[in-house]
């Protein structure tokens, strides 16, 4: 078929060295699925691990591949793994791929350099944290004809660094699970084995010191020394990503032991990681992104899409996401005091809470469709094909 046919249907390579599930891998699955449902049949190169294993039982066409680190001999001579380029060049000349799409920085060197050789676009999803005060991995930066930062957070990173030509901001799409209509808050709490006549507070992703788990634990500590609200149950939705470092496993042990302290025994549980999150998040009565940085936040848009109130702290995606007090409830990182008091007015006024739970919904359904993040990219995509 004529690649200048409107009607042409690209053939995407997406690829990432993450093998866990976190926000970004979640959107990824989101997107393909999203391809996929408009007949496109989209191809995941990854390492395996969680996101192969879901993505497969989706349907999507997944190839297992690792992606060996780059290694410096002698302080400045980069040793990688050439076989791991040539696989891929030979993936894209199999499937006759029109166009690379990574999502990590590692995956960019390896796949980009094979898109380069095999003389097709690559592009790239930028989620932050790529380190681009170093200057090879801003050279990487190279490979791409289009870089897409997920939110102006991550944008300001790009600035100066990369021609604003080659830059489009598109933010995250949720799946569209996150918009079915659920089994009541009761149901979903005899689901998953929890109390029905307790307030439950949840958090829900991978267990790392920026993810504020331990903030959240001493905001319960302090509600209930002050007996400002009633005593709210804290659930705890996630584990390690498949990658884990040592500093995530202590981290994580930290903040087991701080639960199992008398003035915090018996309020906290721990669920581990979960399939089913919109039910899960509707067994909560208000969702806490308790973050000291975050460049989008793929959960506060599930849980605002699913009706509940989030309340997070300002750090970069979650201040661009909610309208403070309109559409969520914004306080400062790193501050227990805060998140404890505002916890508590939540819990002391549910009519309220309801009203900025309902504005959220309106605004995730309008701003946040799988479906707006499937036509951006796929506008892209043809405007990529046809220059």
């Amino acid at each position: 078929m004529n690649k200048e046919n409107k009607n042409y249907q690209p053939k995407i390579l997406y690829s990432t060295n993450i093998a866990g599930l976190g926000g970004g891998e979640t959107s990824l699955v989101n997107l393909l699925s999203s391809l996929q449902n408009h007949n496109f049949n989209p191809i995941l190169v990854c390492p395996p691990g969680k996101l192969e294993n879901r993505a497969s039982r989706l349907g999507i066409t997944t190839i297992s591949l690792e992606f060996p680190p780059i290694r410096l001999y002698a302080g400045f001579i980069p040793l990688f793994s050439p076989l791991t380029i040539f696989k891929i060049i030979l993936l894209i000349k199999k499937y006759k791929i029109d166009i690379v799409h990574v999502e990590s920085l590692l995956s960019l060197f390896y796949c980009g350099s094979a898109a380069l050789i095999a003389n097709v676009p690559c592009v790239a999803t930028y989620h932050g944290f790529w380190l681009l005060n170093q200057r090879p991995n801003r050279a990487l930066l190279k490979l791409c004809q289009r870089l897409y930062p997920v939110s102006k957070t991550t944008a300001i990173d790009l600035d100066g660094i990369v021609p604003d030509f080659k830059i489009r901001l598109i933010p995250l799409g949720i799946n569209l699970h996150f918009f079915d209509k659920l089994p009541s808050k009761t149901e979903c709490r005899i689901t998953y084995g929890l109390p029905l006549n307790k307030p439950i507070i949840m958090q829900i992703g991978r267990f790392q010191p920026i993810k504020g788990q331990m903030i959240l634990l001493e905001a319960l500590a302090e509600i209930i020394r002050s007996k400002k609200c009633s005593i709210p149950l804290v659930v705890y939705v996630g584990g390690i990503l498949d990658t884990q470092t040592d500093e995530a496993v202590l981290y994580k042990q930290t903040v087991e032991k701080r639960a199992l302290k008398d003035d915090l025994r018996g309020n906290v549980r721990f669920l581990g990681w979960q399939e089913d999150i919109p039910k899960l998040m509707q067994a909560a009565d208000i969702v806490i992104t308790p973050s000291d940085y975050e460049t989008f936040s793929l959960v506060t848009v599930e849980a605002m899409a699913v009706g509940k109130l989030v309340i997070a702290t300002s750090c970069g995606g979650p201040s661009e996401i909610i309208q403070d007090q309109l559409t969520g409830i914004l306080i400062p990182p790193q501050n227990p005091i805060a998140l404890a008091e505002a916890i508590c007015i939540a819990l002391s006024d549910p009519s309220r809470t309801e009203e900025i739970a309902s504005n959220a919904k309106v605004f995730a359904t309008h701003n946040f469709s799988p479906l707006i993040r499937y036509n951006s990219i796929l506008n892209e995509y043809k405007e990529l094909l046809s220059s």
